[in-house]
């Protein structure tokens, strides 16, 4: 699919999807949710194995997140089957 992204580099609402890039190279869409210290990325997905990950800064072997930009927009292709 694609996305239209509004640029920023913080999270505004939570819940709302983001792209953002983890680790400076692995770009992703993901619905984020703000942490005292970190992020919760949480995929829209039906699929049990997709599960929440959480960026702990915390945690000194957390991978850094970046805020590439909040999502609002997107289209999916005409065949696009579930």
């Amino acid at each position: 699919c694609y996305a239209l992204v509004d640029p920023c580099s913080t999270v505004e609402r939570d819940g709302m999807p983001y792209a953002v890039c983890i680790n400076g190279f692995n770009a992703t869409i993901k619905r984020v949710r703000k942490l005292n210290n970190g992020f919760v990325l949480e995929p829209d997905s039906d699929d049990p194995t997709y599960e929440p990950k959480v960026f702990n800064f915390n945690d000194p072997d957390t991978m850094s997140v970046t805020v590439i930009g909040r999502v609002v927009y997107y289209v999916l292709p005409t065949d696009w089957e579930f």
